[in-house]
């Protein structure tokens, strides 16, 4: 099975222009079927409603660096932590993949 490489997306699905901090990143095919979803609801849901999201990168963007990060089940495992924690009683703030508490590279 070959794996595709796909390019960083800012919000709306655009690619980073060439001079930002991009990296290329290997999505597997488990990782493009937990990602459809999200991209749809990205494209076609959200922008129906008002912006929501108590945290920056909002909650669909997280999950899908996430996924794209971390690979399909620990992505997963990590949006669905995120959208937890993304309540009324939560201070919300930036919160990126980077600075993640699970699933540290060097824990």
């Amino acid at each position: 099975m070959s794996a595709t490489v796909a390019r960083e997306t800012v919000a709306g699905g655009r690619e980073l222009p060439q001079g930002d901090v991009s990296r290329e990143t290997v999505v597997g095919p488990l990782a493009w079927v937990v990602l459809a979803p999200i991209r749809a609801y990205r494209r076609f849901v959200s922008p129906l409603f008002a912006p929501r999201c108590r945290y920056y990168p909002s909650c669909s963007a997280y999950a899908e660096q996430s996924v794209r990060e971390l690979g399909a089940v620990r992505g997963t495992i990590l949006a669905a932590w995120r959208l937890l924690r993304c309540n009324p009683f939560s201070g919300g703030g930036i919160d990126h993949v980077a600075d993640r508490h699970i699933f540290r590279k060097d824990a």
